[in-house]
């Protein structure tokens, strides 16, 4: 009878154990796929981020190009327009160059890689 006993405890105590490695790999399943939602959420948050500086930089130096056109276009006096053209042209330089910054950023951070802060 101790040896029928025996046996059923160590039946019990293999099931329970089968059943402990069941549910600590479920558990690292389910943490690893809640670390991959969170890797594509955040993913996600600076696809938009990415498209939003983009967008607006973009926009900006259309803006800005076009009114440039207009005025050599319309500009009796390219010499007397020289100082706004100029103004507009640079202006659309700076945000090229804003956009292209917030742009590699926002690439970085989706890479995984620290960046350095700006500086003015």
């Amino acid at each position: 009878m101790d040896l029928a006993l025996a046996g059923y405890l160590i039946r019990l105590d293999a099931e329970a154990r089968g059943n402990a490695q069941r549910l600590l790999a479920q558990e690292r399943a389910a943490h690893k796929a809640e670390a991959e939602s969170a890797a594509l959420t955040e993913r996600g948050r600076i696809a938009r981020e990415i498209h939003a500086v983009l967008a607006h930089s973009l926009s900006a130096q259309l803006v800005h190009l076009e009114a440039v056109r207009l005025l050599i276009q319309h500009s009796a006096d390219l010499e007397a327009d020289r100082d706004q053209l100029l103004e507009r042209v640079t202006s659309c330089r700076g945000m090229a160059r804003e956009g292209l910054e917030g742009t590699r950023e926002a690439l970085s951070a989706l890479r995984g890689e620290m960046t350095r802060s700006r500086t003015s």
